[in-house]
């Protein structure tokens, strides 16, 4: 029941991260939707009783931090921009700071991450297949042949992350993974770095952004 209840919210937290991306843009949404490792810990220490040392707790703000600087992109206000749209992205980070409580939660009473997590996605797919079937008339779906590969190993990288870190919260608390999991805008940059040169540059922001991100994952190694 708790990894179905999961599965639910990860259709939800993708949904409202998606609406927010539209809504405020990518610099506005990011630094939101990156701010789960902050309510993980919260939740993490006051309901499941787990220690978070000083180092552990200025390892996670250097993460988010950092992450949110490596996610800043200056653009334009969208034309449709109201102030209560943050709200979409701000209660994304939210459900996913309680989500890997939850799935620390779950596993303590069933250490099974591989049933588990296949358990996630076809919840998190029967989930959205209401939401497709009501937007339908709206935006038809457009397949390109050429993309479905990208799709296809983007979904397998997911997954495989995913499985990865339900393993990781088998034995590890909920303070130490959920931070070094928000680094994943950290290996983007590099990611993207390599392969779409055009349309990365490094800037102080983004080299400041990357060495606090480095900082804080040692702390919170060191400190665990």
């Amino acid at each position: 029941m708790v990894f179905i209840v999961l599965g639910l919210m990860q259709t939800g937290i993708s949904l409202l991260t998606f609406i927010g991306l539209q809504k405020i843009g990518t610099s506005r949404s990011q630094p939101l939707r990156n701010s789960y490792p902050l309510w993980s810990a919260v939740i993490a220490i006051a309901l499941m009783g787990e220690r978070a040392g000083p180092a552990v707790l200025l390892g996670t703000l250097l993460v988010v931090a950092g992450v949110i600087m490596i996610s800043w992109k200056p653009e334009a206000v969208p034309p449709s921009y109201r102030w209560w749209h943050v709200v979409y992205s701000t209660v994304a980070g939210l459900l996913a700071g309680v989500a890997f409580p939850l799935r620390r939660y779950g596993l303590t009473i069933t250490n099974e991450p591989v049933f588990f997590s296949f358990v996630v996605a076809i919840v998190s797919l029967l989930g959205a297949i209401p939401y497709s079937m009501w937007t339908g008339g709206e935006r038809k779906l457009i397949w390109h042949r050429r993309a479905v590969i990208d799709f296809f190993l983007s979904g397998f990288f997911e997954a495989l992350g995913a499985l990865l870190t339900l393993i990781a919260l088998t034995t590890g608390r909920v303070v130490i993974v959920s931070p070094i999991v928000a680094t994943t805008p950290l290996f983007s940059l590099v990611i993207s770095l390599v392969f779409l040169r055009a349309r990365e540059k490094i800037t102080a922001v983004t080299v400041l952004g990357t060495t606090a991100v480095v900082a804080g994952t040692i702390a919170i190694a060191l400190g665990r």
